[in-house]
Parts: C-alpha cells; sequence; structure tokens
C-alpha cells in the first residue's frame, strides 16, 4: 500500500487563442465555379428564402420561385439539404429554394465544372448545409410582415445536450420552427361567404395513424410550414455522426408555382384566372416534402477523410377542389345558366362547375453512399459510390364527368414505377502551378 498526498496549488490559466479565417474574394485555388454564402453574410441581406438568397448572384435569375442557372430550366438544377437531393422524381424540380434563409448556415451554387460525385446536373448545383447547435444554449424569434397580408415567424434555438448516459465526447441539438403566409395580390378566398377555408382530402401518417390537416394550417391563400430537429453527436475528435430529420407542407392554390401547362395568362402562368370570380372551385394544392438522413464522418489524417449517409426523401403532391373525389366534380356549363345575350355565357371566366383536374403525385427515395478524399503529394484521390432506391406514383385524372369505363373521366394517367439508380465514381485530380495560376486537372 502506498499512501500519496498531494498538495492544492494555484496553476496560472493561459490565454485563449482564437484563430479565425475569411473566405478569399477570388479562390485561385478552385477549379470548378462556385459561389459561396455564409449566415454571416445572409444576416445581412434583406432575403427570406434560399431563393431570395440565389437570385443575388451572378448567372441567376428566379421565375415563378423557380431557379434557373446561366438560362437553364429549373428541373436541371439539382438541390442538396445537407446531403440529401431534394427533387421530385416526376418533373425534377425541387421546393428547396423555399426553405428559410436564416436557417442557412452556407449555401454553395456551383455553375460549372462540377464535381464527379454529382449526377444529374446539368445547369448547377446547389448545396445547402443548415444550422447546428453549438456548445452554448442560443435561440431566437424573427418575425415579419408585408403587403397584401403577408406574414411570417421563425423560432430557433440550439445548444449542448446535457443528458447522455453511456455515451462519450459532446452532443448538441437545434430546432427550427418556421411558418408563412400571405393573402396574395388576387382576389381573396377570405370574401367569400361561409368563411371558406382551403381544404385537402391529404392525409399524413406516424406510426401507423393517419390525419388530415384542418383549417389550421391554412388561415390565408398562401400557406408554407417547415420544421426541423438536428441531433450531433462527437464522440472524439476525429468522429462525428448527425442525425436530421426535417418536414416542409404548402397549401396553396398555385399562386407561386410553375405547371408544364402553364399559359402565361395575364403575366401570372400559375395562377388560374379563369376561376378568379369564384376561387373556391380553383384547384387546392397540398404539397408535403420529408427528410431524414443519418450521416457519420470521420477523419482519417490531415491530408484524409471518409464519410458514409443513409437517407430518406418523400414528396408528394395532390391537387383537388374543394376536398371532392373526381367522381363529385361538376363540369362548368356558362352556356346553361345564363341566357342568351347575357355577355357571361361566352367571356374569358368560368362562373359555374370546378376545375377539370384531380391528380396525386408521390415519389420516394432511398439512399446510400459513401465516400474517401485522400491527398497525395500534388494528388488528390477520391473515390466512393452512391446508390438510390426509388419509388414514383402519379395519377391524373381530366375531365372527370366524361364517360369512362372505369369512371376516370375524359383521360388519365396512372402508373407506379420502382427505378433504383446509382453510381460509382473515381477521381485523381493533380495540381500544379505555372506562373503563379494554379492548374488543376481531373481523370
Amino acid at each position: 500500500t502506498v499512501n500519496v498526498v498531494l498538495q492544492e496549488i494555484v496553476v496560472q490559466q493561459e490565454k485563449t487563442v482564437e484563430v479565425s479565417a475569411e473566405r478569399r474574394l477570388v479562390e485561385v485555388r478552385q477549379g470548378a465555379t462556385v459561389r459561396s454564402v455564409s449566415a454571416a453574410d445572409i444576416r445581412n441581406l434583406p432575403v427570406q428564402t434560399i431563393n431570395d438568397v440565389l437570385q443575388q448572384q451572378a448567372g441567376i435569375s428566379v421565375e415563378a420561385d423557380q431557379i434557373h442557372v446561366r438560362g437553364g430550366r429549373a428541373d436541371e438544377t439539382l438541390f442538396y439539404v445537407n446531403g440529401v437531393a431534394n427533387r421530385d422524381l416526376v418533373t425534377g424540380q425541387s421546393t428547396a429554394g423555399q426553405l428559410n434563409a436564416r436557417s442557412v448556415a452556407e449555401v454553395n451554387v456551383a455553375t460549372g465544372a462540377f464535381d464527379v460525385r454529382f449526377g444529374n446536373a446539368l445547369s448547377g448545383v446547389v448545396e445547402v448545409r443548415l444550422k447546428e447547435g453549438g456548445e452554448q444554449f442560443q435561440g431566437g424569434v424573427t418575425s415579419s410582415g408585408a403587403t397584401y397580408g403577408g406574414r411570417a415567424l421563425q423560432v430557433t434555438m440550439g445548444g449542448p445536450l446535457g443528458i447522455r448516459p453511456h455515451m462519450a465526447g459532446a452532443m448538441n441539438w437545434f430546432l427550427d420552427i418556421s411558418t408563412d403566409h400571405s393573402s396574395t395580390r388576387f382576389p381573396s378566398i377570405d370574401n367569400l361567404p361561409g368563411n371558406q377555408r382551403l381544404h385537402s382530402t391529404y392525409q399524413d401518417g406516424l406510426f401507423d395513424r393517419d390525419w388530415s390537416y384542418g383549417n389550421f394550417f391554412a388561415p390565408s391563400e398562401d400557406n408554407n410550414w417547415a420544421g426541423r430537429l438536428a441531433l450531433t453527436w462527437k464522440p472524439n475528435s476525429s468522429e462525428r455522426w448527425s442525425l436530421d430529420v426535417s418536414k416542409r407542407i404548402g397549401i396553396d392554390q398555385g399562386f407561386s408555382r410553375t405547371f408544364i401547362n402553364a399559359s402565361g395568362d395575364a403575366g401570372d402562368p400559375a395562377y388560374p384566372w379563369r376561376w378568379s370570380r369564384r376561387i373556391d372551385h380553383a384547384p387546392t394544392i397540398f404539397e408535403d416534402n420529408f427528410q431524414t438522413s443519418l450521416k457519420w464522418r470521420r477523419t482519417l489524417s490531415t491530408t484524409g477523410y471518409t464519410e458514409m449517409q443513409l437517407s430518406r426523401y418523400y414528396s408528394a403532391l395532390r391537387r383537388e377542389v374543394l376536398g371532392k373525389n373526381w367522381s363529385q366534380y361538376e363540369p362548368p356549363d356558362d352556356l346553361s345558366l345564363f341566357p342568351p345575350g347575357d355577355p357571361r355565357r361566352n367571356d374569358f371566366f368560368f362562373d359555374s362547375g370546378d376545375d377539370n383536374t384531380w391528380q396525386d403525385r408521390r415519389t420516394l427515395t432511398y439512399g446510400a453512399n459513401w465516400g474517401l478524399t485522400k491527398r497525395l503529394h500534388k494528388h488528390e484521390l477520391e473515390f466512393g459510390f452512391d446508390h438510390q432506391a426509388q419509388t414514383a406514383q402519379y395519377v391524373t385524372i381530366e375531365n372527370p364527368w366524361e364517360p369512362d369505363p372505369d369512371g376516370l373521366g375524359g383521360s388519365h394517367d396512372i402508373w407506379r414505377v420502382h427505378p433504383w439508380v446509382g453510381n460509382i465514381y473515381m477521381r485523381d485530380r493533380l495540381e500544379y502551378a505555372i506562373d503563379g495560376a494554379v492548374v488543376k486537372v481531373d481523370e
């Protein structure tokens, strides 16, 4: 037995040393055309959504809330949110641009020379990295108002997770809830008799329980809700785990959407102008986006790292009139409603019946990807794989009042497919300098 006696002494505390760096205005070592916007930059911009941030970048334009890079179509731009591709498998478009800008930690926009790990992108790639909890508790509330009944509210909070039973390292959490509404500049449903509200029969589910979204979620004509929970665990200095769950829903009548058959009437291609006299009989659109991802990253050395991610992305869109089944639709018949000589018989507007389309579109993507990056002298080696198991369902019924043996109207399109998409990639990037310029060659 050895008894050791320790004496209590005062140890001098060293000063904290902070090392910071700023991104160069022109990154000469960057081979691709990439523009980056940080949370600090966004804080000083008069923006509300990611689309607002993107349209301030050179070479990018926004029309009807759709991003166009270098003049390309909206479906030619690929959005990644925390490493997960946000893309409707049917239309190729994404609603990630509607994310609240205050939720963003960084946005990187590549408009040329895409990295080898990106596929199916023709015009541009937008990488969005969302905020995470820090070592201290922080929170905030942001609200704003606008014309035509516009109003928005966002609540964010995050910090360390104090309860960590049987787990080493540090854990952090972050919660983000936001909503925005607008009555729009068009004829308002608020003026309709009976306090009419947008209604959809779309049903959501959790733990084998289904429910519908009531009037609370549609106080205006254009409504958007979003919620996100992020958990981060760092068991040691070289390893990191992150779990991210986010959900967005929208209920509107297509005021800011883009459709394939848009005609551009009155300068607003998405708005159903022909139904503006009885807007409650125009289609109500309900959109649902749900994303879950689990990511692991490990630093192998000062010159290499590896990361793996499992993800699930679900999107759905329901289009209907007043929550009706297509068999309940009534055909427009202004000729029978008004006597001869009445100008309303043949004018531009519909004064009777319902819109002619019922639609339900759903896509589901399970993704798994892994990558390894290693730097050897002047070479930067990267290889990995990406696999997606997809499901796409499409149901469209037009003119449902017309006779059909199956009761599916004058025309219908119904299908369900289960494609698999994957790739294996490898890249060797050689870097060397010529007269002060850095040249990169990818093989």
